[in-house]
């Protein structure tokens, strides 16, 4: 619903803590000099300059009451997170190369993905100031012209988000302001949202963790998310010596020079996969050896899935080898575990986390968690349609955080939604949002390269686990309509 003002604006009621306001301005990004990025000239000369096609372009302005200090606003934007966590499902946008932080002059150089092409966009920081806000303005991108406004002001029970932007999209953009609508009001629900959940665990929350084996997408997620919260998130990683030997290294997750944040640090969290290019067991044997000498260690080892050896290692051609419920023979299986059972040693707590199925965007993500089940079920000769456990993509972080902050967790953790689902209640809800994408490559899912494998949700161990609902976590999406719904981004239903 939209209100006309007296001014000639429009306000679109969003959600019951935000508004989405639109007003026609005379601006530009082209002529600073002359432009106090308010909206206003600062002389006449300076809005002479503007040419006319540019001269009634809308300012997008959003904004959102969130309960927490404007200083906090600025601290969230301010982690080396809070970009990730604020790009939304439906964009590809990875970053470059980050200079000088978000200080005056610090510039971010960013890959966009618009269609079949990736363009570069670069970013420049002005005004950056502390518990107020920041601006963004485009150097080289795909707009004519972009200037954001970051402003965090006070506000009654806590402080005031507010983006506003001016904007001039290239020819032929379609429903741009139907694009900033989506983009900003994605933006606001997951910083609300980030700030809530931090909020809940502020006094708990651990200061610094280390995570050892090669990250991934879950990783690359959980480092951000712990991030934007105000924890210190390092990667152990390897670096090859002149002597061929190999020694380990702790960075910052998000870029910069090696440190040794380990004597003191909260948690460890293990990612499970091995380094590229080593012997799978050298970080485990690195950490083995490490971790004992220090004055200070972690006390919590935290396994992400369980990484128990035997999980998920099944036959790759589900044509020449349909028996898919027999493992793989893996000849470093035992040594593996001994080096895990020995790992765990070192700490003075142990959770195993055991993922069901991650419902997480993007929407390919989902189509090929669906082709994945369908494939396994269909070669395994299994039931057409039966439960499977699944957890969405936000609620792998908060299990995580979960864990990190309540010490009395330990052992085997089914990190599950509250209820399963079933094959055809996924399939029905994702045929709805994309019949094509899902009707084409269901065709593909019994070639040699399907890959199927035994998706985690229909591992019977889970069931005799205790359940994340059981500690006492409060799920964002217990159910799976509204949990694919919350992954691709669509506002919160009304009902």
């Amino acid at each position: 619903m939209r209100s006309a003002r007296r001014d000639g604006s429009m306000t679109f009621r969003g959600s019951a803590c935000a508004d989405v306001t639109i007003t026609e301005k005379i601006v530009t990004a082209k002529h600073l000099e002359g432009y106090d990025g308010s909206g206003r000239f600062l002389d006449s000369a300076a809005e002479d300059a503007v040419p006319l096609a540019e001269k009634c372009m809308p300012v997008f302005e959003k904004s959102s009451p969130v309960a927490v200090s404007a200083m906090e606003l600025f601290h969230y934007h301010q982690s080396p997170g809070a970009f990730t966590r604020l790009v939304p499902p439906w964009q590809r946008v990875e970053t470059v190369s980050v200079t000088g932080g978000l200080h005056d002059g610090g510039i971010r150089v960013m890959r966009i993905r618009l269609g079949p092409f990736f363009l570069t966009w670069v970013a420049e920081h002005h005004n950056v100031d502390s518990g107020l806000g920041f601006r963004d303005v485009q150097l080289k991108g795909p707009f004519r012209r972009w200037d954001h406004q970051h402003l965090f002001k006070d506000h009654q029970n806590g402080a005031l988000l507010v983006d506003r932007v001016d904007f001039l999209p290239p020819p032929g953009f379609p429903k741009p302001m139907a694009m900033m609508e989506k983009l900003f009001g994605f933006r606001h629900r997951r910083t609300c949202r980030d700030l809530e959940r931090h909020a809940a665990h502020a006094h708990l929350r651990p200061d610094r963790v280390i995570f050892a084996g090669k990250p991934g997408r879950l990783a690359d997620s959980l480092a951000a998310f712990l991030s934007v919260g105000g924890t210190e998130v390092y990667l152990l990683q390897p670096q090859r010596l002149t002597s061929g030997r190999e020694r380990y290294v702790m960075r910052p997750f998000f870029g910069g020079e090696p440190c040794h944040p380990l004597d003191g640090a909260d948690a460890v969290i293990h990612t499970g996969a091995p380094y590229e290019g080593e012997d799978a067991n050298d970080y485990l044997a690195f950490l083995c050896r490490a971790l004992p000498t220090l004055g200070n260690p972690p006390r919590l080892l935290l396994h992400l899935q369980g990484h128990r050896p035997d999980i998920e290692r099944y036959t790759r051609d589900p044509v020449l080898e349909p028996g898919l419920a027999k493992p793989i023979a893996d000849p470093g299986r035992d040594a593996r575990q001994e080096w895990l059972e020995q790992l765990e040693t070192c700490f003075e707590r142990v959770v195993r986390l055991h993922f069901g199925d991650r419902v997480r965007a993007p929407f390919p993500a989902l189509i090929n968690l669906l082709l994945r089940l369908e494939t396994f079920l269909f070669l395994a000769g299994g039931a057409k349609s039966p439960n499977f456990r699944w957890i969405s993509g936000e609620d792998t972080l908060g299990a995580v955080l979960h864990v990190l902050c309540h010490d009395s967790l330990e052992g085997d953790i089914a990190a599950v939604a509250p209820q399963p689902s079933t094959r055809a209640d996924l399939q029905e809800i994702l045929v709805k949002r994309g019949l094509f994408s899902y009707t084409f490559n269901r065709m593909l899912k019994v070639l040699p390269w399907a890959k199927p494998g035994r998706p985690p949700g229909l591992d019977p161990a889970l069931d005799g686990m205790m359940s994340l609902a059981s500690t006492g976590y409060r799920f964002v999406s217990p159910n799976l309509a509204e949990a694919v719904a919350d992954e691709l981004g669509d506002p919160p239903s009304e009902n």
